[in-house]
């Protein structure tokens, strides 16, 4: 395997930064989240490297929020009945630019509004007062430090700030903001309330602090509810975030230390997004929580990642920005039997496909059909598509290899396919926005499955028709299922 360059941070360094982690411990990481100084794999971070890494790593959260959000309207969509769908549709059709080319997405805001109409929140769009603050409340971001705590099992619990901030323009209001903590048994535990001037919500936010809850091991929700001061007649509530509650987490952390497993990149990769998660609260890893985080370090043997978690296993090449592009991987419990490439649009995570609901469904099924995945962000450049699908056919090893290509990928897909010598792949899937009829003569060399809104396209051999929506967000969830369904049909076939 070809040596990348987060090889060269030997494993003595990752095991540094784990170990500066493990000392420390919760609360001290709490006491320094005002002014973070990471200690990273290189040694301590001084001026402009600093400055680069803090750009990297914020640049990587706001990715996994946006992310988040998505997965977030979609698990609304999901538990809407056919008339709030049908709303919320509406809104986001309307929404949508004339003209608009394949790959467009809501933004976070409109789909705030959509979940409101999913939700029937649709009163908001009746009461000004209340339509402002919801705006506020899903305009704003919520980091913990630590972003996962080490369970007590008797008070005082871990403490733990918060930092509340915009992540796009709103207008704020003086308000009471309550943080409230979803705990692993789904019980609703009151974190703290204060008084906030809408000044506090300018430049970096403002800082809570509390304490975690009393609970059993698992992952935990925390959201703010905010509400106009006095006798409020409402009120709204942010997104969630995720923060682990974990079992002797200091203890493993120092294990990890006196581990040796050399310096493969992937290990390397985990142990700084878990560093990242515990010491400054940036969560960059849209699939993993940070017990998953330290189940996969700890599940990592010399012979590489265990079966049955996505991990990162090599750092393809490093973006215009600065920042490494990931390929990341899930085996199954068996033996696979074919290989499939999940394509993430470039500025997504490169591990979304493995986040939420469609991410359970897309790992479920690769246990069911022993099947390799791997998810990987769609090149920039048209030029860098042949290398990677190169790089993909090299890890899947012979086996049947074929690509799910996204419509917020398709776009940077599709204009590398004029670039290709040959067909490095052996099946394809495409879900796009753009009508089926414009595509009739996609990727003849091999079988796919278009899964587009109408009208169909021209029937030919080997290819496979699903009408879809014009949204593909929507599709999202339903991806799997249609693969699945594919892949049976064509087994049947043979």
């Amino acid at each position: 395997m070809r040596t990348s360059r987060s090889s060269k941070r030997c494993s003595d360094s990752l095991l540094a930064a784990l170990a500066w982690v493990a000392t420390c411990g919760a609360d001290v990481a709490f006491a320094q989240s005002q002014e973070p100084q990471p200690e990273t794999f290189g040694g301590r971070l001084e001026g402009a490297a600093l400055e680069a890494h803090a750009l990297l790593e914020r640049k990587e959260h706001l990715s996994v929020v946006a992310c988040e959000r998505r997965t977030r309207f979609l698990e609304h969509y999901a538990q809407a009945d056919g008339a709030r769908r049908e709303r919320a549709l509406a809104l986001l059709e309307a929404a949508r630019p004339a003209g608009a080319s394949t790959g467009w997405q809501p933004s976070a805001a409109l789909l705030r509004r959509a979940e409101a109409l999913l939700q029937d929140r649709a009163e908001s769009a009746a009461d000004a007062e209340l339509e402002r603050f919801d705006a506020l409340a899903g305009a704003l971001d919520l980091v913990a430090i630590p972003g996962a705590f080490e369970l007590r099992e008797k008070e005082p619990t871990t403490p733990v700030t918060v930092r509340v901030a915009l992540l796009s323009a709103a207008q704020a209001r003086d308000c009471e903001f309550v943080l409230q903590w979803i705990d692993s048994a789904r019980r609703q535990v009151h974190g703290r309330k204060e008084p906030v001037d809408a000044r506090g919500f300018a430049g970096q936010g403002f800082d809570m602090f509390l304490r975690a809850p009393l609970c059993e091991p698992g992952a935990c929700w925390l959201y703010g509810r905010i509400a106009p001061r006095g006798v409020a007649p409402f009120a709204v509530r942010t997104a969630e975030i995720r923060v682990d509650a974990i079992e002797r987490l200091d203890a493993r952390l120092a294990a990890l230390r006196e581990r040796s497993l050399g310096d493969h990149p992937g290990y390397v990769r985990l142990g700084e997004l878990l560093t990242s998660l515990i010491v400054r609260g940036a969560r960059r890893s849209a699939s993993l929580g940070g017990a998953d985080l330290l189940a996969a370090l700890e599940a990592w043997s010399e012979s590489g990642p265990a079966p049955g978690s996505p991990v990162p296993i090599e750092a393809l090449d490093t973006s215009p920005g600065g920042a490494e592009r990931w390929l990341w991987s899930y085996s199954p419990s068996a033996t696979p039997r074919r290989a499939l490439a999940l394509f993430a649009g470039p500025d997504e995570p490169a591990d979304a496909p493995f986040a939420g609901a469609a991410g359970l469904e897309w790992m479920r099924w690769a246990e069911r059909s022993a099947t390799q995945l791997f998810a990987v962000n769609a090149p920039t450049e048209p030029g860098e598509l042949e290398t990677l699908l190169a790089r993909l056919r090299a890890w899947s090893g012979g086996l049947e290899f074929g690509v799910v290509v996204r419509d917020d990928a398709w776009r940077a897909f599709s204009l590398g396919l004029a670039t290709l010598s040959g067909q490095p792949f052996d099946a394809w899937i495409v879900n796009v926005s753009t009508p089926a009829s414009h595509h009739g003569a996609l990727l003849a060399a091999c079988p796919g499955l278009l899964v587009a809104p109408g009208p169909a396209p021209a029937a030919r051999p080997g290819l496979e028709w699903v009408e879809g929506a014009r949204l593909p967000l929507i599709e999202e969830a339903l991806l799997p299922a249609h693969v699945e369904a594919w892949y049976t049909r064509r087994e049947s076939a043979r």
